[in-house]
């Protein structure tokens, strides 16, 4: 079974990350803007925070292109 929790994900992204050949980095649609208050939104607002962190925290360099 496939763990696709937060800090694997976290974990999986810092690997690659810290492999040094990533030129590119983006992370689509953290946030639904929906003009209203739902259950969900501080979880899915607080993952995605997470995900950009262990992206960009783990950036070592932009390879040459």
């Amino acid at each position: 079974m496939m763990d696709n929790s937060i800090a694997t994900v976290v974990r999986n992204i810092q690997t690659v990350m810290d492999t040094g050949k990533v030129v590119v980095y983006n992370l689509n649609s953290i946030y639904f803007n929906t003009g209203e208050e739902k259950p969900g939104r501080e979880t899915s607002t607080l993952s995605g925070m997470k995900l950009i962190a262990a992206g960009l925290g783990n950036w070592k360099s932009c390879p040459e292109i």
